[in-house]
């Protein structure tokens, strides 16, 4: 049990680090935290009309879920003894054991990442809402 918990820790901080740098976008302005270009920033308009200018930008933008679907996708799939496990316990590859050891979570992770930087980066992925 210890070892798919240290997994899915393992997972889920490649997720996020993933994540965090495939966002191009600067959240702080997004959230209105703080103008998203000098522009925003003239002395001739209002704060409420700088707000209501973002808010109305904020809902004309298309959010990307590629990086999303993709990492969920992946962690489903290589989840190690879910689907399969490199290296397995006895042999050099087990399908749907329920099983898990560091070296396979290792492993696994490895090739997670490699993954998800040729759909996110190489590739390019890109699903668009709005």
């Amino acid at each position: 049990m210890g070892h798919i918990i240290a997994s899915l820790a393992i997972y889920v901080w490649v997720d996020v680090m993933l994540l965090r740098s495939a966002c191009m976008c600067r959240p702080q302005a997004i959230a209105g935290g703080y103008p998203a270009s000098t522009e925003e920033t003239d002395d001739s308009t209002s704060t409420i009309e700088n707000r209501e200018r973002r808010e109305s930008e904020g809902r004309r933008r298309m959010a990307d879920w590629g990086p999303v679907v993709i990492a969920v996708v992946l962690f489903v799939l290589l989840t190690p003894g879910l689907l399969f496990q490199l290296p397995g316990n006895s042999r050099a590859i087990e399908f749907a054991n329920l099983q898990t050891s560091g070296v396979s979570i290792f492993v696994h992770t490895i090739l997670f990442f490699g993954l998800i930087t040729i759909f996110l980066i190489a590739i390019g992925v890109h699903i668009t809402t709005g």
